[in-house]
């Protein structure tokens, strides 16, 4: 079994102990003594003893406590040394221990990519992840924005809006539903540019929010067409301006309310011909047909 990289570096340096320990001054021998001044050399081989102490034995216990303080510094800078490169080690360890959780996390939390098919990106669908939330989908249903009829405040029954006007109620259109899971948290209406910016409707209260009456959009999704359906749905509720909830009179792009107000037609019970034709239906329009955001 391979060593770990702690368990070289400590074999490493029993090493480099044992070869610093392994000099001994015994294993030094001398040839006698030898001065060198005013640039000549003198050998002494015959030395007299003046005191009883040998004097080899002096230099030599004076050797080995030189030897010893700078065997110990080598220690102590070999300690240092190693313990310097284990910290390191260490941190890197713990530093790379620490986005591997952070990684495991993230697509542990990850929102699953869904499958969509050519033929949902035919009916304008397409979907990425929310930007910042790994864990959300934004899903993007381009549409057509057309209002059809207008609701008046205290009304039983909506009117149409003749088809001279409603050229200029129709507006391509991104409705964007965002998911968490299999939750639907979010419907909005935003603009098809480049910035997903906000689309302004009579309906739309801030940029992030749309008013949708009574509608409730489906709470949990399982299969693209189910979002495909809430979309559509979206676009329904967005065909009828309710002047009993109206956010904005005069959103950007769109009539202003009151022009709205002057190019109304009654929707009898099967319209005629002759008045679908007048606002430009292309089937036959009943009230069940209206939505509303407060029926």
């Amino acid at each position: 079994m391979s060593l770990t990289f702690e368990d070289e570096v400590a074999e490493k340096k029993e090493e480099m102990v044992k070869l610093l320990e392994s000099i001994s001054l015994g294993d030094i021998e001398s040839a006698g003594l030898s001065l060198s001044f005013a640039g000549k050399t003198f050998q002494f081989k015959d030395l007299q003893v003046i005191e009883e102490d040998d004097l080899e034995e002096k230099m030599r216990a004076e050797f080995r406590d030189k030897l010893n303080q700078q065997q110990q510094r080598i220690r102590e800078k070999i300690n240092t040394k190693v313990n310097q490169l284990l910290t390191m080690h260490q941190q890197k360890q713990n530093e790379l221990e620490r986005k591997e959780r952070s990684l495991a996390a993230k697509y542990s939390n990850a929102a699953m990519m869904p499958d969509i098919t050519y033929d949902h990106a035919k009916k304008g669908l397409m979907v990425v992840r929310n930007p910042g939330k790994n864990d959300e989908l934004l899903w993007l249903f381009r549409g057509r924005y057309q209002c059809k009829f207008f609701l008046k405040s205290r009304a039983k029954k909506a009117k149409a809006i003749d088809k001279t006007l409603r050229r200029r109620l129709v507006k391509d259109i991104i409705i964007r539903i965002k998911t968490r899971g299999t939750q639907v948290v979010q419907v909005s209406t935003h603009n098809p540019d480049a910035e997903m910016t906000p689309f302004w409707h009579y309906h739309k209260m801030s940029s992030t929010s749309d008013c949708w009456g009574t509608w409730r959009n489906a709470s949990n999704w399982s299969d693209p067409n189910d979002i495909i359906h809430i979309a559509k749905d979206a676009l329904a509720v967005l065909e009828t301006i309710n002047e009993g909830s109206v956010a904005k009179d005069n959103p950007n792009g769109l009539p202003r309310l009151d022009t709205v107000r002057d190019h109304l037609k009654t929707i009898t019970k099967t319209m005629t011909k002759e008045f679908k034709d007048a606002i430009g239906a292309d089937d036959t329009i009943e009230e069940a047909d209206v939505w509303s955001t407060t029926m």
